[in-house]
């Protein structure tokens, strides 16, 4: 692209140089002549009346003629109409070379002095050689005297030919010196226009990193804030579409995981309604078709109906809590209260089951330490943790329920003895319906709900939490901010 400007700017250069060239050497050629002439006429015929008005006054006539000739470049005379010369600037030599001048234009000079409307003339001779022509000027004068000045044509051929070989020097030289400002001028005109196509293509790639350079306040300089303000433009349009882009993926998988967890809590539902609702069914129609055979069995079928019920409504309800955290709807109610007073609270209630099973139940905690949360989801979390704790812990064994508290977090641990937890099952341990199979009693313990909703709650408090196998057990965290 650079190349071609200086090819285009070094073209129209030459072309109007060329141009120039021809315009000057048709007007030396068709019109130098005559402006030279004209430009003589004029001076001769100032001289002319300047020395008419003085004439027959008391004045050196060949001194004023003298001084005349040196502006004029030519001869003067004073002839009568005799062709006798008077007072003239001509030497030895000039004056009979004027007296042949004379004898040549003899005739018109006698047409010019008879006719009483002209006061001058101007005769310009002719030859084959150019150069040998004269400027003849003529006026008349009081007693019937002319005056008379030539001046040699040569001089305007001279200058012509002076004037053809100049403009053919000078146009030489210009193209040369033009050519070498003209390749110079056009790289820098060139190099902002190249700078400003670069970074048109790296938009054009969608790159809007670079911008152009304003270093001029002309048209240039315009196209530059242009290009920029485009660049700009299409980069926050870019950037809102990738925004807008990345939210809409994110909703599609958001729905995307809920739809599969729909699926899943329809099946999971299902897999846990199932059981419950068979066992009620079974021991219901027993009672109804007196399979019972006395009063303990039918006390013992009720039982079981009722165990099962309970089953089911605390299966329901956890459901229902989890459903409410995870959709986004419930909102958390914070107040400021003493997480210390909380957790020896919501321990406390489980003493009874832990002394009936020789586990240790230990405490470490401050004396007291303040949080802004939600006291009521709190206390959710510090049941769950417990009532998991209590059933996977070994007999005899040990649960410590400890607290950290610093000027912006807390960290709650709860440990127990007991097994630990496989490799696979820590990465779904918090997922809905997820249980670990103790291998002591064989049996699966609880809905599977209790972490997933500690998870969902401690989310909510911009918190999280963690599992870890410890020394001879198992150990749940969680880290809440305390505002």
């Amino acid at each position: 692209m650079i190349y071609s400007i200086r090819v285009k700017l070094f073209a129209v250069f030459v072309v109007l140089l060329v141009l120039f060239q021809f315009i000057f050497l048709i007007a030396n050629a068709y019109f130098l002549d005559d402006i030279f002439i004209w430009g003589n006429k004029r001076i001769i015929t100032q001289i002319y009346y300047d020395f008419k008005d003085n004439y027959g006054k008391t004045f050196d006539e060949v001194e004023y003629l003298h001084n005349a000739n040196n502006d004029f470049g030519g001869n003067i005379a004073v002839i009568d109409r005799n062709n006798k010369i008077g007072n003239s600037t001509y030497s030895r030599f000039a004056s009979d070379r004027m007296g042949r001048m004379l004898i040549n234009i003899r005739q018109p000079i006698e047409n010019f002095t008879n006719q009483e409307d002209e006061d001058t003339l101007l005769i310009v001779s002719s030859s084959q050689d150019a150069r040998f022509n004269n400027i003849i000027f003529i006026g008349k004068l009081p007693d019937n005297k002319l005056f008379i000045a030539e001046k040699p044509y040569g001089v305007v051929y001279e200058s012509s030919r002076i004037a053809e070989n100049f403009i053919i020097v000078s146009g030489i030289g210009t193209l040369i010196i033009g050519s070498i400002i003209v390749f110079f001028l056009s790289g820098r005109l060139a190099k902002p226009i190249l700078r400003i196509n670069n970074i048109a293509k790296e938009i054009a790639e969608l790159n809007f990193d670079n911008k152009v350079k304003i270093t001029s306040k002309d048209e240039l300089g315009t196209l530059g804030k242009s290009i920029n303000l485009i660049s700009h433009t299409l980069s926050q349009a870019l950037k809102e579409l990738r925004d807008a882009n990345a939210k809409l993926e994110e909703d599609i998988e958001k729905e995307r995981k809920l739809e599969r967890m729909r699926r899943k809590f329809v099946s999971n539902v299902s897999h846990e309604l199932k059981t419950p609702l068979s066992m009620i069914q079974g021991y219901a129609d027993g009672l109804k078709h007196n399979i019972a055979q006395n009063r303990e069995e039918s006390e013992y079928y009720c039982d079981v109906i009722i165990d099962e019920s309970e089953k089911m409504n605390h299966l329901i309800k956890d459901l229902l809590d989890l459903s409410s955290y995870e959709s986004g709807v419930f909102k958390i109610v914070k107040s400021h209260f003493d997480l210390v007073e909380l957790i020896k609270e919501s321990t406390g209630k489980f003493r009874t089951v832990l002394e009936s099973k020789d586990v240790k139940l230990e405490i470490v905690t401050p004396e007291k330490c303040m949080i802004h949360a939600d006291r009521l989801r709190i206390e959710q979390v510090l049941r769950n943790f417990m009532s998991n704790a209590e059933k996977y812990v070994d007999h005899q064994g040990k649960i410590i329920v400890s607290m950290e508290c610093s000027n912006t977090h807390v960290h709650i641990q709860f440990y127990n003895t007991g097994e630990f937890i496989n490799d696979a099952d820590m990465n779904h341990i918090w997922s809905s319906f997820y249980r670990v199979e103790s291998q002591k009693t064989g049996a699966n313990m609880g809905t599977g709900l209790g972490l997933a909703i500690v998870k969902a709650i401690i989310e909510m408090h911009k918190g999280s939490c963690g599992v870890l196998n410890a020394e001879a057990g198992v150990s749940f965290w969680i880290e809440l901010p305390k505002v």
